[in-house]
């Protein structure tokens, strides 16, 4: 997480992904961290009423957590959007929004000069339960500058 921070000014993450990152996470490599983080450089803010999420509930199969990180995204006009998971980034960039993903995230880091590399990164990732294919990571592993 401190990566993170050294790249992103700010995160923004609903109460539905803190609980999810935090609570059910708990024990997860960086959710002591996220928690101990919100109100410095992550603010959490209050995941939208159910009501607010109904749109995107009658077209998209997303957990409510997911949906509200489309809710907050497009409410914020959110620069970029960190998210992994096919479905949500999909939902996202249909939404008009820019999305990076881990594997993202890591090239960037190294290309600020960050990290040196990114393969141990995005391995140490993949062993914590990081779901990628082969195809992808030999794509961003490219972006890299890596093989």
């Amino acid at each position: 997480m401190h990566l993170v921070k050294a790249r992103f000014e700010t995160l923004h993450v609903t109460e539905a992904i803190f609980q999810e990152v935090v609570q059910a996470g708990a024990g997860k490599p960086g959710s002591g961290e996220v928690e101990r983080s919100v109100g410095s450089w992550i603010t959490a803010h209050a995941t939208p009423p159910g009501r607010e999420l109904h749109a995107y509930r009658r077209t998209l199969r997303l957990s409510d957590a997911d949906l509200s990180v489309i809710a907050l995204a497009v409410e914020l006009n959110a620069d970029l959007v960190l998210v992994d998971e096919q479905l949500l980034r999909r939902a996202v960039i249909e939404r008009g929004l820019t999305v990076a993903g881990s594997g993202g995230v890591l090239v960037q880091l190294k290309h600020a000069r960050l990290i040196t590399e990114v393969k141990p990164h995005l391995m140490q990732a993949l062993a914590a339960g990081l779901r990628l294919d082969d195809d992808t990571l030999t794509a961003i592993l490219a972006l890299a500058g890596e093989h």
